[in-house]
């Protein structure tokens, strides 16, 4: 078995447990241990009237608590609608809420949530304010983790940290592990992990120092799933199997579920680091236990993963346990059928294997399409990807054996159901009308974050703070930050028209090719697990190619790829980026007539990172630079996130009704410098916001280049510009602005990338008005309403960020993509403040000869190969075309204009400052 076959099949192998115990850990509303599911606090008064003394009550509650724990699901429900009646029967509001409580787990257990939240939120109700904060902790608890499960998180985070503050001495309290286990399940399921770490460390050393056995194990439990999920499997082991341990010491008492989610933990560990022996032994164990409690879906899920475990050595084995676990599974159960197209595969039964993958894509788009969290969309597709590749590596099997079309055709409309539908949702999404809609309890939460946010930074910004108070603070601010983008969630939901809209479909190779002309061909990168291929649409038609080369050896050729192209003369880059022209361009040269002359790259895996027009190729097989020939100069090349995205913003584009002049918004050097120290205290809110990014290695120094390009953009839009450079360049200016009258908006400034915690990557303008930091963040730019043709990024690596499978690159271009912006000019690398200027001159001086956008770019690129000085791909390659780029963006000059005075002076006095700036090194932004 080659390793791309073994990382295929972990991948796969990975979502039956790693998704669906992380889904489970994540979603139970309360452990149904002992320790969670009695409330504490003393027996309330009454019950006299209804001949049930309050012990003989709290006595039933444990036995129904036990029964649920054990699986006795059905029986459980039962038992506890008698006991909510009975505890009714008391008067004692305290008593019916804890059967309440009951109750709702069991409807929980049963899959029916929004009938236990509205259980829970009953329970909820009679519990406030009756002096029983314990309780009251643990149905917030419960409340928080259905609304989690259902997708409102801004609703989960508030109540689960509700939770959290109504305890009384939360470090002494059973109930307090589980508050912080489900917390840090939902920091995990929205990407916080290593806030979610800390979290499951504090409820694990609370369930020790207490000697809470079966919180513990819990603890353990969610750390070993957070490890396999980030695919750290050895480390995973280090918890998983001492709770495995443990469990066997909490005997018949012990939760039944909690070890079989184990189990099925270990059994993908054990593979993920090739120890197939002991992962098919815990295996067994573990079938032999859901069959002994009756459990089919659970016993469906292990016999799924012991098809993947005999698949190398027994094919018949192997479609036995997936054909069992496709039997007794759930209906929406795809990992069986993946299992069982692997096996028609591999013996050359690929139309089989087709209808197979076909059936567990469908089922895939029914799960999906049941989630209303965007982060959930996101994680569920990221894991799932390998169906959708494996189902378009069968369909164009089947067409180079028997020469199908409608098999290529089909192969592409799935690649594009496997990409960027976030992103293509949340351009329809960002469009709502807004109205006085918004809702008064969501208006308070958000003044109430930002008053926590700016505490925060305020404590951040001290300059005694000791490392690990920082760390701290830093899991504190990122706690805020996802509350942040919960409400704006939770608005979005709120308007009146959200139920109304439609989610683009995605496109088809005919829809594609109705947004191409005659000159223009778009490339569909695909990177699997073992191979490489590109669909080309043309007006023509599709064409497929599988390309001589593979991800691992893509990933590393992109690794030092930036800093060969940034070498000048570029020789090193001569030849490696030659091997990758000779993989990545040649094979399609057939496919690319003399009448193509544009390209639209959609890129995949470490493609993202290489703009392509940098790839060099040379007439004779030489080295030298007088031979070499650049992709640019034979294609007009811009990049979209998928066609369907490209569709949308197309869409957008036609709506809107612009001629020429445009107006413009610039943003050009705003004066903000910074520098690492310790030695004072920050005078201003942007210098303690600084903090947050002074130790990522960011260069802070003026930009006095950036009012050139502000001046010469003035010089070319309309009378209603809005040209603001220094101190007017503020963050309270583009928020207080009707964007929508812009058709161009330029920033000239610095921008800070920041992947870990890609929302917090900004473009840096002045702060303005007080409240505000400067920095102009994506979580903020996603928010904004824009309507511009062009956005224009002139700053250091605005292209890059954390990279998804599914959804690209979570860089400040998407954000403005998400906003409303057409196309966006990004970097995929940082700049030079000078020769940005230059460049940018050149650009606009292209756009104001009625060149397209991309047309523009190329030709400014073109222009800097001519210079000597310029010809190295590092003074022209950094920026790129994302989105709509074939529209002309009309400008011509204006001989007369009006300027704030402040923005003559800073103009003025542009000249001097460059002269100054020659003799220090150079900046870039």
């Amino acid at each position: 078995m080659s390793f791309g076959d073994r990382l295929l099949i972990g991948f796969i192998c990975g979502i039956v447990v790693t998704v669906t115990s992380a889904l489970v850990l994540e979603g139970a509303p309360t452990d149904v241990r002992a320790h969670a599911g009695v409330p504490g606090g003393g027996p309330p008064s009454g019950g006299a009237e209804s001949g049930v003394s309050n012990e003989q009550m709290h006595a039933l509650l444990e036995q129904i608590n036990a029964e649920l724990g054990d699986g006795a699901w059905r029986s459980g429900l039962e038992q506890a609608l008698e006991a909510v009646d009975a505890a009714h029967a008391t008067g004692d509001v305290l008593l019916e809420a804890e059967a309440l409580q009951v109750l709702g787990n069991a409807l929980f257990f049963l899959d029916r949530n929004r009938e236990a939240l509205a259980v829970f939120e009953q329970a909820l109700i009679l519990a406030e304010g009756k002096g029983d904060q314990h309780l009251e902790a643990l149905l917030l608890k419960d409340v928080g983790i259905i609304e989690k499960l259902l997708g409102r998180y801004d609703r989960a985070l508030l109540h689960l940290q509700l939770a959290i503050e109504r305890e009384p001495d939360w470090r002494d309290d059973p109930v307090t592990v589980s508050i912080l286990g489900n917390l840090g399940s939902l920091y995990q399921q929205l990407g916080a992990h290593q806030l979610a770490l800390t979290t499951y460390s504090d409820g694990l050393e609370v369930a020790r120092r207490i000697g809470d056995v079966e919180g513990e194990v819990d603890g353990l439990e969610r750390i070993g799933a957070l490890y396999l999920g980030l695919n750290r499997a050895e480390r995973a082991l280090d918890f998983i199997e001492p709770a495995l341990d443990l469990e066997v010491v909490l005997d018949s008492d012990g939760d039944v579920h909690s070890r079989g989610w184990l189990l099925g933990m270990a059994i993908d560990a054990y593979w993920e680091t090739g120890r197939r022996e002991a992962a098919i032994a815990r295996s067994s164990e573990a079938l032999a236990m859901w069959r002994e409690t009756g459990n089919r879906t659970q016993e469906s899920e292990v016999l799924e993963l012991r098809g993947w475990l005999t698949i190398e050595d027994d094919l018949d084995g192997a479609e036995s346990f997936f054909a069992s676990s496709r039997t007794i599974g759930p209906e929406h159960s795809s990992g069986a059928l993946a299992g069982l197209a692997e096996i028609a595969l591999r013996r050359g039964e690929t139309t089989e294997a087709i209808e197979l993958l076909s059936s567990a894509v469908d089922q895939l788009e029914v799960q999906r399409d049941s989630m209303t969290s965007a982060h959930q969309r996101v994680v569920f597709t990221d894991h799932n990807l390998g169906v959708y590749h494996r189902l378009i590596e069968a369909l164009l099997e089947r067409r180079r054996t028997a020469g199908g079309s409608d098999d290529a055709n089909r192969a592409f409309q799935v690649l594009e159901q496997a990409r960027t539908r976030v992103l293509s949702e949340a351009l329809a999404e960002n469009h709502l009308e807004p109205g006085q809609w918004l809702p008064p309890e969501l208006a308070a939460r958000e003044a109430t974050i930002q008053r926590r946010l700016r505490s925060l930074v305020e404590r951040l910004s001290e300059t005694n703070i000791a490392s690990g108070e920082r760390a701290e603070l830093l899991l504190e601010l990122e706690k805020v930050e996802l509350e942040t983008d919960a409400v704006a969630a939770a608005l979005q939901r709120s308007h009146p028209h959200w139920a109304s809209l439609h989610s683009p479909v995605p496109l088809t190779v005919h829809g594609t090719q109705e947004l191409l002309d005659e000159r223009t061909a778009l490339l569909s990168y695909l990177v699997t697990a073992n191979r490489v291929f590109v669909f080309v649409v043309t007006k023509a038609g599709l064409a497929v190619e599988e390309l001589p080369t593979t991800a691992d050896d893509l990933a590393a050729r992109m690794s030092n790829a930036h800093d060969l192209m940034m070498r000048s003369p570029a020789d090193g880059w001569t030849t490696a980026g030659a091997k990758l022209t000779r993989e990545l361009v040649e094979p399609l040269r057939l496919h690319l007539g003399s009448e193509i002359e544009a390209l639209i790259v959609v890129p995949d895996g470490p493609l993202h990172s290489l703009p392509f027009e940098a790839l060099p190729r040379t007439s004779d097989g030489s080295r030298t630079d007088s031979a070499l020939r650049y992709l640019l100069e034979d294609y007009e090349i811009s990049y979209a996130p998928s066609a369907t995205v490209l569709a949308e913003l197309r869409r957008l584009e036609s709506q809107r009704d612009r001629k020429g002049p445009v107006d413009a918004l610039v943003f050009a050097n705003p004066g903000v410098t910074f520098e690492s120290t310790d030695a004072e205290t920050p005078a201003t809110t942007a210098e303690r916001f600084w903090r947050l990014y002074e130790h990522d290695g960011f260069d802070l120094g003026p930009l006095p280049y950036g009012s050139t390009e502000a001046a010469m953009i003035a010089d070319v839009t309309g009378a209603d510009s809005s040209i603001l450079v220094g101190r007017e360049a503020t963050e309270t200016s583009i928020k207080a602005q009707a964007l929508d009258r812009f058709e161009i908006l330029h920033f000239a400034t610095h921008g800070l990338v920041t992947p870990a915690a890609p929302a917090r990557s900004a473009l840096v303008l002045w702060p303005g008005e007080p409240g505000e930091d400067g920095f102009l963040q994506a979580r903020e730019i996603a928010q904004l309403r824009i309507e511009a043709g062009l956005v224009v990024l002139s700053a250091c690596r605005t292209a890059r960020g954390r990279h998804s499978p599914s959804e690209g690159v979570q860089s400040l271009a998407r954000a403005f993509i998400t906003a409303g912006a057409s196309s966006v000019l990004s970097s995929v690398w940082d700049v030079d403040d000078a020769e940005t200027a230059e460049f940018m001159a050149g650009f606009y001086a292209n756009l104001g000869r009625g060149m397209s956008k991309a047309s523009a770019l190329r030709a400014a690129k073109l222009e800097a190969l001519k210079d000597d000085r310029r010809r190295a791909p590092s003074n022209w390659a950094s920026f790129i075309l994302i989105g709509e780029a074939g529209g002309v963006v009309p400008l011509e000059p204006l001989p007369h204009r009006r300027f704030a005075m402040s923005w003559v002076i800073a103009v003025a006095l542009t000249a001097g400052v460059m002269m100054v700036s020659a003799f220090i090194s150079r900046s870039s932004r």
